[in-house]
């Protein structure tokens, strides 16, 4: 026999008898499911996970409602029913995040999918030249958001290793976009020819960063073939 017992501190609900359900209903409607046979709860619908809030088909600021307790301050978390199924995040009345169901963060009400947030990843990689012997490679980090992806690079060059080669320095993390074009900054050493103009340039549609000099000339490997070489360059990827 299923009972309702209640004491001085507990009150408790019970379904006699194995895997039956606790069933919470108003006016013959199932609001509220414990599902006996596997340790559940369902609001809203019958449970298929631990906790399981269905949404009720027309909601669209969220199925969670965490507030004040006059409930004038709150925010709204769940899943949009009026979308694809994208996940919002309100405060109050206004949106301030959404994870898209297609993949990718949008902001502030924003719900266009070539404007999310889709990556985010930083890491290391290896630069590599055939104008010069790259001695030690000091720090080679990159940050990727979005499209965006940062550069920097501290390398050490093997003295007199330079040749007659255009300086490429090859291994990007991520290729540049078609008709990508970015430059950066170079600091290096005093020992090397000293140019007007010193940059790097990442070539489009490519792995690669050209090295240029005074009115867009490649500087070549004997130009560039002792000490250190640094650089900072931004650039977007396909």
């Amino acid at each position: 026999m299923s009972t309702i017992k209640s004491s001085a501190e507990n009150l408790t609900l019970n379904a006699d008898g194995a895997n039956n359900d606790v069933i919470i209903q108003s006016n013959g409607s199932t609001l509220v499911t414990v599902d006996g046979a596997n340790g559940r709860v369902g609001i809203g619908g019958s449970p298929t996970n631990k906790l399981h809030i269905r949404n009720d088909g027309t909601t669209q600021r969220g199925d969670l409602r965490l507030g004040d307790a006059g409930g004038t301050t709150y925010w709204d978390i769940g899943r949009d029913n009026a979308s694809t199924g994208d996940f919002t995040i309100f405060n109050q009345t206004d949106e301030k995040l959404r994870i898209l169901s297609s993949g990718g963060l949008t902001f502030n009400g924003d719900t266009a999918a070539a404007n999310a947030l889709d990556d985010y990843e930083e890491g290391n990689w290896t630069p590599a030249s055939t104008a010069f012997t790259i001695g030690s490679i000091q720090s080679a980090k990159y940050t990727k958001i979005g499209r965006q992806v940062t550069v920097q690079v501290y390398i050490e060059i093997t003295n007199n290793s330079g040749n007659a080669n255009g300086v490429v320095i090859s291994g990007l993390p991520f290729n540049v976009a078609n008709a990508g074009w970015s430059t950066g900054a170079v600091n290096m050493s005093d020992n090397n020819t000293v140019v007007d103009n010193l940059h790097v340039r990442a070539f489009s549609n490519s792995g690669d960063i050209n090295v240029k000099k005074n009115n867009d000339t490649t500087m070549v490997g004997t130009e560039i073939d002792a000490g250190h070489f640094i650089f900072t360059v931004t650039y977007f990827t396909a």
